[in-house]
């Protein structure tokens, strides 16, 4: 989709057939307005999916009753074809983004970065691009595009082309100030509350079922209705998500399904294939190669289920970038540089032209000015949820999961964001906190350990089952670093190996054919992937190579494609 707003030619929308057909964008055309939601949007006064014609009227109803009267994740366009006039009600929560370029006489909106590469010459940010291939995603408004932005999260943004060109925005939702402490219980009712919203949308519903936390406190939160779900893991037959989920599933009697990615020869050859399906959501701010194999799982899930349940955003509620060992009362420049070093991926960094010293300092200073945004400053655990919150890889994951289901997200909602943000920090940093969400479930849940490691209960079998499990594990990562190699798999993919068995001359293609890029340094590039496709490199840096690979591999690609 691409609108064009234009002093001479006024408002213009366009719609490819991919766009009319898609599942998150629906399309309500009329003789005086067009009406287009992007992505998956909840009235507050109904019990499903949100209908065009209540958000036209909500809109019309001014900003402050919309964002009160809606919920769930997804951006409402309103194009008033008599006044030549766009509203943009923005998702608040930063998942359903649309992209914009401004120039002095036109804008462009869009809900994809390729169809503005497509009407403009665009030249590459670095900074971005470094943010990418060291800390994993791009953050913020930014996108590998000096020119193009998404739109502001939770606004209004009003556009008008006569009598001159303007865009104005008016703030509908914002991330929460802190405010009265929540207690768990609080935070546990409004969770299971709008689970069982969601609920009520499907009699199919697929949920990814892991080893870990997030997904497990969403299965106890739909266990009322476990009926509709289609739960699934991906991965080896012997990996610890394998293993674990097959338990979970088996205690609470829920369909199960099981993905083999290490015996999926067709996946294992179609790997630089799907990638690029799932690049075309993720548009250069996520590494789309490691997450290849979402296309084998979503594919077979969407036979079976409508609607997806995401349990990206879990780790809100256990302030995940918060990191240990600051300062009693630390600098925004120290938590940013803090948080630059728990995110960053093993990076050969003689492919930046600058140094890496430098290269660092810059990656700090975006993240440095992500915080400055915070609606509050002096609190540490408060601005590293804000910078969790602003963060793009939710947002991409999301949308791409929207290709195949209407998407459901258990983790993100007014009330619980509004709790998550005044929850015990003591509580939350420990895990404790969202833990809770998994006890009414009982033993059927709690009594099978968090990523096989951690006890959900003071049970002193768990308790001691877990010591031997993390010795376990500690041993097994040791042997993997001594031997170089992935000699005991400890992740449920294993893309390292893939690309050396099946695609190192695709690698070197990929490579070898990068477009023209200031700021990195093409010879150490090459010199990088021969060193890790034969093996000298240890295999702790498939991260950052598969990195550059589905980077450089999006930016190569013609706008024409």
């Amino acid at each position: 989709m691409l609108i064009k707003i234009n002093t001479g030619s006024g408002v213009e929308v366009a719609f490819s057939a991919a766009d009319r057909s898609a599942k998150a964008l629906q399309i309500d055309e009329h003789t005086d307005y067009i009406g287009i939601t992007y992505g998956y949007l909840l009235c507050n006064s109904g019990s499903g999916w949100a209908a065009s014609k209540d958000l036209v009227v909500l809109a019309k109803n001014g900003v402050a009753k919309f964002y009160n009267e809606t919920e769930g994740s997804g951006t409402f366009i309103l194009i008033d074809k008599q006044r030549q006039q766009v509203a943009i009600f923005t998702d608040p929560y930063r998942l359903y983004c649309l992209y914009v370029l401004e120039s002095d006489n036109e804008i462009l909106v869009s809900t994809s970065l390729l169809e503005l590469r497509k009407a403009k010459s665009l030249t590459f940010d670095t900074t971005a691009l470094a943010c990418l291939l060291v800390i994993n995603c791009t953050l913020g408004k930014n996108t590998l595009y000096n020119e193009v932005k998404t739109l502001e999260e939770g606004c209004c943004f009003t556009l008008l082309c006569r009598p001159h060109l303007q865009m104005e925005s008016q703030t509908g939702w914002a991330f929460p100030l802190p405010g009265a402490p929540a207690s768990a219980g609080q935070l546990q009712q409004a969770f299971y509350s709008h689970v069982h919203r969601g609920l009520q949308l499907s009699d199919h519903i697929s949920l990814a079922l892991t080893s870990g936390l997030d997904s497990r406190a969403t299965l106890a939160a739909s266990l009322p209705g476990k009926q509709k779900l289609h739960t699934y893991t991906h991965g080896f037959s012997n990996s610890m998500d394998v293993s674990v989920a097959r338990k979970l599933a088996k205690r609470v009697q829920v369909q199960h399904a099981f993905y083999d990615l290490e015996k999926n020869t067709t996946f294992h050859e179609n790997i630089p294939r799907y990638m690029e399906l799932v690049n075309s959501s993720y548009e250069g701010s996520l590494n789309a190669l490691s997450h290849a194999h979402a296309v084998v799982s979503y594919t077979q899930q969407a036979a079976l289920a409508d609607t997806f349940f995401s349990s990206f955003g879990g780790e809100l509620l256990r302030s995940y970038y918060l990191p240990v060992g600051l300062s009693r009362s630390p600098s925004l420049a120290e938590i940013a540089e803090e948080i630059r070093k728990m995110s960053e991926v093993k990076t050969r960094y003689e492919i930046f032209e600058r140094s890496e010293k430098e290269t660092k300092d810059t990656i700090n200073d975006v993240i440095y000015q992500q915080l400055k945004l915070a609606p509050q400053q002096g609190d540490a655990v408060y601005l590293t949820d804000y910078y969790y919150h602003r963060r793009n890889f939710n947002s991409v994951t999301t949308r791409f999961a929207g290709k195949y289901f209407k998407v459901f997200n258990p983790y993100f909602s007014r009330d619980i964001y509004t709790l998550a943000v005044n929850s015990d920090t003591t509580l939350k940093r420990s895990g404790k906190l969202q833990q809770q969400l998994v006890m009414p479930a009982g033993k059927a849940l709690t009594h099978v350990l968090i990523n096989n490691k951690i006890p959900l209960t003071e049970s002193a079998y768990l308790h001691w089952l877990a010591r031997y499990k993390r010795l376990d594990y500690i041993t097994k990562v040791l042997t993997n670093k001594l031997t170089n190699r992935w000699y005991f798999r400890l992740y449920f993919t294993d893309y390292d190996n893939w690309i050396k068995s099946y695609h190192s001359s695709w690698a070197s293609a990929v490579l070898a054919a990068m477009p023209e890029v200031s700021s990195l340094d093409t010879s150490a590039i090459n010199a990088m992937a021969n060193d890790y496709l034969n093996g000298t490199l240890p295999f702790t840096y498939y991260k950052s190579f598969t990195n550059l690979l589905s980077t450089i591999d999006y930016l190569s690609k013609s706008p024409d494609l």
